[in-house]
């Protein structure tokens, strides 16, 4: 295989050897190491068991519960809230940490409730309610 014809265009594409890469690989006896995979090849897995089969172990998590075991022994009482907190949210799904949404004033003018005397005569003064009552008596 010729290199210089190759281009590498898995290697950039991919993640993953060229076949010139594989080919001189194979003539030298050579493996392909992990570091030369892109690690989002390294994360696949390829199940070809049958839906009746028993689960794997790996799902049920043992190790890693054991983990946050040991750790809730050693860590302080702030902390242990903390992860408490976290598997409530992991066993049970239905509840949530979101609220409610709070209703908001909407910005802008207020809007005037019941309608206000807005006449543009002005009120009459003092004197001008003094004359009209007595103006009978003076005449």
């Amino acid at each position: 295989m010729d290199n210089k014809k190759c281009g590498y265009v898995l290697r950039r594409t991919f993640g993953l050897p060229c076949a010139c890469v594989i080919a001189r690989k194979l003539r030298n006896n050579l493996p392909i190491r992990l570091d030369e995979v892109n690690s989002h090849w390294k994360k696949l897995v390829f199940d070809d068991r049958e839906g009746g089969e028993e689960e794997c172990d790996d799902y049920l998590c043992l190790a890693e519960w054991k983990a946050i075991q040991e750790q809730l022994k050693t860590v302080d009482v702030p902390m242990k809230a903390e992860i408490r907190d976290q598997l409530r949210q992991i066993a049970y799904l239905e509840t949530t940490s979101l609220t409610e949404r709070k209703l908001v004033e909407k910005k802008g003018a207020k809007k005037r409730g019941a309608r206000v005397d807005s006449s543009t005569t002005r009120s009459p003064s003092i004197w001008e309610h003094v004359d009209a009552r007595f103006s009978d008596s003076q005449a």
